[in-house]
């Protein structure tokens, strides 16, 4: 479902964005030049979507024959997170188009949020980016490692299990609830949850995963 909404919003995004730069092609060429190259942006990242969920998709075919897993983090909320502050870096260009009859220290000081908000939104695509081909997860015949910790070996990890928990805001007028989901285990008695609804794992590939490299380590070991 996380997938299916992140291709829709880029493919949206990217009608849009194109619809735009033609629609200001003949009147203002700059504004549309700003649409068109959002446009080819944003093709380059689902085309990076497109790239590595295929590689994942490759991995769920061959896991038997694999040493190991590597989880990453969504593909598709990181091309919705990109998309989204592309849109906030075409609205702030706009604006610096605007003013056109006001003195120069007016300008300069109307000026400055656009450009600190196309600043913060150029470093929060590059962040994307960067967490979009990150290892959130490594599971193995060894055990379970998680992002910049050490390996957890099998012989300490006990009752892994996916497990669901619903949340609702007091606050709120409205009976919304949201589902989150969760990888639950326990390392040396000590309990240990990571949430997986931001990764790019479904929840009955993680259970797979969980169970061959936890019987192929318990075969490895009874052979010793």
């Amino acid at each position: 479902m996380k997938n299916s909404f992140g291709v829709f919003f880029d493919i949206l995004f990217g009608v849009i964005t194109f619809s735009l730069g033609l629609y200001f092609l003949k009147n203002i060429f700059f504004i549309s030049l700003i649409f068109f190259v959002a446009t080819i942006v944003n093709i380059l990242l689902y085309r990076e979507y497109y790239i590595q969920k295929h590689i994942i998709v490759n991995l769920s075919s061959e896991i038997i024959e694999k040493e190991e897993v590597q989880i990453k983090n969504s593909k598709s909320i990181s091309l919705t997170n990109c998309a989204s502050n592309l849109v906030f870096i075409i609205i702030s260009i706009f604006s610096l188009t605007l003013p056109s009859q006001i003195d120069t220290e007016s300008l300069i000081v109307f000026a400055i949020i656009p450009i600190a908000a196309i600043v913060f939104s150029l470093i929060m695509i590059f962040l994307e980016i960067k967490k979009m081909n990150s290892i959130a997860i490594n599971i193995s015949g060894k055990g379970v490692q998680m992002s910049k910790k050490s390996l957890m070996n099998w012989n300490d990890i006990e009752n892994e299990k996916i497990i669901s928990r619903t949340f609702s805001s007091k606050e709120s007028r409205h009976d919304f609830k949201s589902i989150v989901n969760y990888l639950q285990f326990y390392y040396k008695s000590e309990k240990i949850e990571i949430q997986i609804d931001n990764l790019d794992v479904t929840e009955s590939e993680l259970r797979s995963y969980l169970t061959i490299y936890r019987e192929r380590f318990a075969k490895e070991n009874k052979q010793i």
